[in-house]
This record gives structure tokens, sequence and C-alpha cells, in this order.
């Protein structure tokens, strides 16, 4: 490496350093309209390149106006936060470079990932089970379902879906969005995606399941797929597992378990009872980059049986890449739909060779014991008003106003909140109600965090009111 060249990454990671250091003492988010950050950053790129010391200069820039998600005033999506050893697992990914595609290329990171599948397999209690890494939950439901639909209907990949006829899945009317894009993308089409009705408490009710099935399959369809939520993106609700699969199992269908929020609760003592059943599914998502604090992306699906992921993702026109070998059990590629494979199992295995189980199951516990500790404040508080039962790490409030002008209010001082940048949390409607959604996922989070929140909530309340006398 030049000299040069040697200065400017010294100085980019000295920059990254004070970044870190000084993270917690930051706004959140420093606020800036569009086009006052074009006149910032200034985002067009020209003919001549720049200097080194204007890189260094959009470094920090990018530095300063970007949303901070390790700042503990951060509650805002279910990622926040990260880890020091997943960090470095991220720079090293990124520095080697290379593809976790093969063991020829990639050995070090495909025996990794080939670890931490069996890790997280044995974790949610499959006996043999398999599966690989990729690019986020949403995909990771989505390798679910192709896998079910080569299970039942192999013969959908060569002559496709016009073979078939409408087949028909089954998810909780709290579901993610990502099975709507998946029913889209395989040509399954959104109308053939029955979502079942929950709860109060925003779990799917079993007895829906049933009777939304036995209709599909009178009108001629043929029912495939259902889908349990391990930690709904709202509520922070588990679907009943053991009774969801009974009814999946009465009717031949592919049980899933939509765990990318919630699955990490697999690693709590405490709490892992939410996912008690989850061995007896076919299919299993978790996202690592949300309770586990991995840098995104960090998500795996995992499979009872991981024949079905190898039949519909293997490909016999690539042997430039995938070929006979004493090692081949390595090469991930050959059943993944991507190409190309970020080593993510690098950040993931650094983290847990560094905590371990047991410290994964202290951080865990530890974030329910902040979102328990957000409720009580809620509870005893006389103008807030707790909008759901806290299951896990979804702390869902409201601040009183008189009924009329409640969800306005609400909405109107959530939006001072963000635009202050002290603190930032999101916002979504429980029965047409306006409701804070405050989310403790950031294991370095502490309860005086969580007092702090809520100093900030009422004082953007208050410029709210000054602002609008």
């Amino acid at each position: 490496m030049e000299t040069s060249d040697r200065k400017l990454l010294n100085r980019t990671f000295e920059i990254i350093d004070e970044y870190l250091n000084d993270v917690g003492d930051r706004k959140v988010v420093i606020n800036k309209k569009p086009n006052e950050l074009n006149d910032i950053i200034k985002f067009p790129i020209e003919e001549e390149g720049i200097s080194d010391e204007e890189l260094l200069e959009k470094i920090e820039l990018y530095l300063k106006y970007s949303v901070h998600s390790s700042s503990k005033q951060y509650s805002n999506q279910l990622f926040a936060g990260t880890s020091l050893p997943s960090l470095i697992g991220e720079y090293l990914a990124a520095t080697v470079n290379t593809s976790n595609y093969t063991y020829e290329v990639s050995p070090i990171g495909t025996m990794m990932e080939r670890e931490l599948v069996a890790k997280m397999s044995s974790k949610i209690g499959y006996k043999k089970g398999g599966g690989t890494m990729l690019t986020g939950g949403s995909n990771a439901n989505l390798m679910a379902m192709v896998c079910a639909r080569q299970k039942y209907f192999p013969e959908v990949k060569t002559k496709g879906m016009a073979a078939i006829g409408n087949i028909t899945l089954f998810v909780s009317e709290q579901s993610h969005y990502s099975f709507e894009k998946a029913t889209n993308v395989l040509g399954i089409g959104i109308d053939n995606l029955r979502k079942v009705k929950s709860n109060s408490r925003g779990e799917m009710i079993p007895q829906e399941l049933e009777n939304e099935i036995i209709k599909s399959k009178g009108s001629g369809e043929k029912p495939f797929f259902v889908v349990a939520t391990a930690g709904t993106t709202e509520l922070g609700a588990f679907d009943p597992i053991k009774e969801i699969n009974e009814i999946a199992k009465k009717y031949d269908l592919w049980f899933h378990i939509d765990g990318a929020w919630g699955g990490s609760v697999l690693l709590s003592d405490t709490h892992k009872t939410l996912l008690d059943g989850s061995e007896l599914s076919d299919s299993f998502t978790w996202d690592a980059h949300k309770m586990m604090n991995v840098p995104l992306i960090c998500s795996a699906i995992l499979v009872n049986e991981e024949k079905y992921l190898v039949e519909a993702t293997h490909t016999h026109n690539a042997n430039y890449i995938f070929r006979e070998h004493e090692h081949d059990q390595y090469d991930l590629g050959t059943y993944s739909i991507q190409c190309a494979k970020k080593v993510d199992s690098l950040k993931l295995w650094f983290a847990w060779k560094y905590y371990g189980d047991k410290g994964y199951n202290k951080r865990i516990n530890h974030l329910f014991e902040l979102a328990q500790y957000a409720t009580n404040i809620i509870n005893n508080h006389p103008r807030l008003e707790l909008m759901a039962e806290t299951i896990s790490l979804n702390v869902n409030f409201r601040i009183i106003y008189d009924e009329d002008i409640i969800n306005e209010k609400n909405l109107d001082v959530r939006n001072k909140l963000v635009e202050i940048g002290d603190s930032i949390s999101n916002y979504c409607f429980i029965k047409g109600h306006v409701s804070f959604r405050l989310i403790t996922n950031n294991a370095e989070k502490n309860f005086e965090d969580i007092d702090k929140f809520f100093v900030n909530l009422f004082e953007a309340e208050k410029i709210y009111e000054l602002e609008n006398l």
C-alpha cells in the first residue's frame, strides 16, 4: 500500500473511532431537507475526481448527517445498536472481499456459515436441519415459499406456474408485507395470499386458519403453505406455534415460522417458551441483525429438510464455479438463488463466538427487562396509556389528549420528536389509533436511557405546544 493510501486509511479509521466514541452524545439525527443535504454533500459526480482531503470531508459529513442507529435514543426500527466483534467482522469481510459461494474462494467463510446454520438449526430444534444465509428476512420468507412449492409442486421448476393452477397460502393479518411481495415475485398472485384474523394480542386465531383452509379447498384451490409469525412488526406478538402446526399437518401443508424479528428469543432461557414447538416447523426465518445487534444484513433461512432447498435452487449449468471435489459440502452457492454471497457469516460468527450462548442469553433477557421497564413507566404515568400488551420488545403507547384530537396530537408530537432529533421512535396504528412504537432492541441501553426517552418525548410535546399557541 502506498504511503498516501495508508495515511488515508488510518485517518478514516480515526474518524470512525471518533464517531463510535461520541455517538451517544450526538443527536440521533440532524434533520435536513433534501435540497439542504445536496448543498452540504454535493451529490452529483463530476468528471474530475476529488482529493484525499475532500474524500475525508465527505466521510465526516456522511457520519454527521446520517441517522445514528447505534444511539441509545434510537428506537425507531427493529434493528438498532451493534456489537464491536460483529463490527470488526464486517470490516474484515469487506477487506478480504471474497464471495461465500465456494470453499475454494472462501474456505473460512463457508465453514463459518455451515457452523452457524447448524447452530441456529439446533436452537430451533431441528435434528438434521440445514439452510443458508441470504440478503434479509424478506428473501428468507420467499425462499421458504420456494422450498414449499418445490415439495408439493416440483413441476413448477421446469414448467412454470401454469402447470398447477391456483395455489394458496395463509398468514396472519399481522404478518410481514414480504409475503405479499413473494407471491408477486413467484407468480402465485397476491389474491391467493389469505390473511387470517388475529386476536386482541395480535396472535393468529387457529380456528380462523382452519376455516380459511377449508374454504380454499372447497373452492378447488390447492393450499400449500402456512406461516406463524414469531414477533409481529407492530405488536411483537407470537402466533401459537403448536396449534398452527397441528392444522398445517392435518391438511398436509408446509409450516413456516417467520422469526425474522423474534427468532433470537430462542437464545433466552427465560423467554424462549414464546417459541415452544418451533422444532415442528418445516422452515424458519431468522434475522441476526435485529435482536442480536449484528450489522445489516445478516439473515438466514433454516429448513428441517435441506433437500428441498437444494432441489429448489440447484442448477446444472455453472460448472465453471461448482464442481465435484472433496470439500464440496461447503460450496454454499449450490443451494442459493444468489450467485455472489457476501461473507455475512463472519460478523455473526465473531459476535456469537465472543459472547457465547451465555452472553446472548444475558443480552436478550436485558432487552426484555428494558421493555418491561418502559411499560411500567407508561402504566404509572397519568398522561400515558399503553395501547397493547407488551409481549416482547414492542412497547406501544400514546399520550392522553381529548378524544377528538388524540390521533392528530400524538402524530404531531411524534414528528416533533423526530425533528428535534434527540430521540426517535416510530409509530403505527392500532385499531385506528396512533400509537408510539418504542422498540427496546439495543443491548447497550440501560434504564436511564429509557428515562431519557420519556423526558425527550415530553420536551418535544412542550416545544410543539409553544410553537402552535
